[in-house]
C-alpha cells in the first residue's frame, strides 16, 4: 500500500499554528489541510483522513483545529489499516501566552468516540494544551526574544518535563536567544511513533530559536 507522508500540526494558537502549518509546507514541498477548512467538519480528523488520500503532494501538512484531541490525531494517522505515515507532529507554542494557555479555565467541545459510537465531549482547554506538548514530536516556540530569560528557562523546562520522546533529531523545543531551522520532516520520514532507543533522556533536547531562517 502506497502512504502519504503526514506531518500534524497542533497548537492553541491559531493564528501562529496557521502561520507555521503553511511555512512548513512551503519548505518540504508538501500540501496543507488547514484547520479552518477541517473545523467546518463534525468530525476533523475523519475529514482530514479523506482528504489525504486526494493529495498530488508527496506528502501532507495537516494543520488540526483544537477540537480534535492529539491523542485520536496520532491514532488515526499511525493506523496501519490507513494509507498514511505519520512522520511528525509539531505543537506550535507562541511563548508570549505559553503559560496563560496552559492556566485557561474554558473548556472545548469535541466530538469522541467510544466503542464506536460517537458523542459530544467537553474538554479543558488547558489539558488540550498539555497533550499537544506532552505527545509531540516537535515543540517549535516562536515569539520567545522578547521573554524575560527566567520565562525562557520556565518554559523550555516545563516542554521537556511534559514531552516524553524528547530526541535531538526529533523533538527540538526552540527557544529565544539561539538559531533554529524550522522542522524538516523529510530528514528521515521516520515513522511515528519514535523508537526508544532513538530517543534520548529529558537533557538531551535541544534548544533553537523560533524564528525561520
Amino acid at each position: 500500500m502506497d502512504r502519504t507522508a503526514v506531518i500534524a500540526v497542533v497548537g492553541t494558537c491559531e493564528p501562529e499554528r496557521r502561520l507555521h502549518a503553511q511555512k512548513i509546507a512551503s519548505e518540504t514541498g508538501f500540501e496543507v489541510i488547514t484547520a479552518e477548512r477541517l473545523a467546518i467538519a463534525m468530525d476533523p480528523i475523519r475529514e482530514a483522513m479523506a482528504l489525504i488520500p486526494w493529495a498530488q503532494a508527496d506528502g501532507v501538512v495537516v494543520e488540526y483545529p483544537i477540537q480534535a484531541p492529539i491523542l485520536d490525531v496520532i491514532g488515526s494517522l499511525a493506523d496501519p489499516e490507513e494509507p498514511t505515515r505519520l512522520v511528525d507532529v509539531v505543537c506550535v507554542l507562541d511563548a508570549t501566552h505559553f503559560f496563560s494557555e496552559l492556566s485557561r479555565t474554558d473548556r472545548v467541545e469535541h466530538l469522541q468516540v467510544h466503542h464506536g459510537m460517537p458523542f459530544q465531549a467537553v474538554t479543558a482547554r488547558s489539558l488540550f494544551a498539555a497533550q499537544h506538548i506532552e505527545y509531540c514530536s516537535t515543540a517549535l516556540v516562536v515569539n520567545g526574544r522578547n521573554l524575560p530569560s527566567e520565562d525562557d528557562s520556565l518554559m523550555v523546562s516545563v516542554i521537556g518535563e511534559l514531552s516524553p520522546w524528547p530526541r535531538s533529531s526529533g523533538t527540538a523545543i526552540t527557544a529565544s536567544g539561539c538559531t533554529m531551522s524550522s522542522p524538516n520532516p523529510a530528514r528521515s520520514m521516520d515513522p511515528w511513533p519514535p523508537t526508544r532507543s532513538s530517543c534520548g533522556t529529558r537533557d538531551s533536547v535541544s534548544a533553537r530559536d523560533g524564528s525561520p531562517t
